[in-house]
């Protein structure tokens, strides 16, 4: 759901190919899980195993991109009042 969120953010300000990136290659992960392991404990584990390989890279570049000048400005101007 993290990693969902965070994508989500890239959407927003506009890096939509980041966005899908990282949605794409969670999402071919967990197929990758679903195929490869059997249903139960180690299945869940798997997933988030894969999730924990994505969300760092996405929470990284989310937090790259909105701590630019340009937003930074922004959000400094919009609070202000």
């Amino acid at each position: 759901m993290m990693t969902t969120l965070v994508c989500y953010k890239l959407d927003y300000i506009g890096h939509r190919g980041q966005a899908q990136l990282f949605s794409g290659v969670h999402l071919l992960l967990s197929v990758i899980v679903f195929l490869t392991l059997p249903l139960g404990v180690w299945l869940y584990a798997g997933l988030v195993a894969a999730s924990a390989l994505v969300f760092p890279a996405a929470l990284y570049s989310c937090r790259q991109q909105w701590g630019s000048s340009d937003y930074a400005l922004f959000w400094r101007h919009a609070t202000a009042w």
